[in-house]
């Protein structure tokens, strides 16, 4: 009895340093039709927002416009998923070559927690066969308490990798994504490669 409760306080004392508690009650990634984010770098603002909810592959998913660049997103209980679809362009025709979901995030968030995801499809094209991959490389680099909000945020690096060969090319394009989340607020601040972006006022549904 006694060796039973020391493996339970055990096992509480180490979920409470990790703060799973807070970390399964909260919505690190608020996904919902309307809600909208406001950030600045310097003088120029991004707005990021939540747009009506669409159907891509039998799946439903959020368009999320990113000052006008707009990528969809589907949440489960253990991941955010993004579309992603490639495609290549023969005698002044578009081809799809991969369409599908990938996990962009693992949830819930823990620290040093990595991830990785990928896609792989093809498509013959007047006798020749083009390949399309997609990678992506997650991890949580940590967390700290913030006072702003009133709780734990967790940083995040993710890699994606686009990869279209052809019989004659290997077309690689690739982008790093530094990302802060904080609990029923979401996405705090972000550098996708050209600064760091922090948030200044938000409204959720």
């Amino acid at each position: 009895m006694k060796c039973k409760l020391l493996i339970i306080i055990l096992l509480l004392v180490a979920c409470s340093d990790n703060h799973f508690v807070q970390r399964a009650a909260g919505d690190y990634f608020p996904l919902e039709e309307g809600n909208i984010w406001y950030y600045t770098l310097g003088a120029d603002t991004m707005v990021v927002e939540v747009e009506m909810p669409d159907t891509l592959l039998g799946r439903e998913c959020y368009p999320m416009s990113f000052g006008g660049y707009t990528r969809w997103f589907a949440k489960e209980s253990d991941a955010v998923d993004e579309y992603v679809k490639m495609v290549h362009f023969f005698s002044g025709d578009e081809y799809t070559i991969l369409e599908d979901y990938a996990m962009r995030m693992e949830l819930p968030f823990i620290a040093d927690n990595t991830w990785q995801d990928s896609l792989v499809d093809s498509l013959e094209i007047s006798g020749q066969w083009i390949v399309a991959k997609y990678y992506v490389d997650g991890e949580v680099i940590g967390y700290y308490y913030d006072d702003d909000y009133e709780a734990d945020v967790y940083g995040c690096v993710v890699t994606t990798t686009r990869m279209l060969i052809t019989p004659d090319t290997v077309m690689t394009e690739t982008h790093l994504f530094q990302e802060t989340y904080a609990p029923e607020i979401g996405l705090v601040d972000f550098d996708h490669g050209g600064g760091t972006y922090v948030l200044v006022d938000y409204t959720l549904q």
